[in-house]
């Protein structure tokens, strides 16, 4: 068995994502792929960077989004110092 490789399985990831060409494709593909609290986890991440970069503070987004803000600060501090992907999903700039 080889050795994880983050960047490989990364791009096997974004390459199998990509082939969902449909909504209902991708909800398909995410569904078997993950489990049902893996969803959750990843729609939470994405709430609570919409917050953020609507302007909510971490106590707002605390109550609104029952997340710790220990949660809430480690994605502010990847919009702040990522890649800007956050930015990206949510139209804030960054490319297209």
């Amino acid at each position: 068995m080889s050795k994880p490789n983050l960047d490989a399985d990364k791009k096997l990831l974004v390459r199998s994502l990509r082939l969902a060409k449909t909504a209902q494709a991708l909800s398909k593909l995410l569904e078997d792929l993950l489990t049902q609290e893996e969803v959750l986890e990843l729609a939470q991440r994405l709430k609570i960077a919409k917050l953020i970069l609507s302007g909510k503070n971490y106590d707002e987004i605390s109550q609104s989004v029952d997340a710790s803000t220990t949660t809430i600060s480690r994605i502010g501090q990847n919009i702040k110092y990522g890649t800007n992907g956050f930015k990206i999903l949510v139209g804030k700039g960054g490319g297209s």
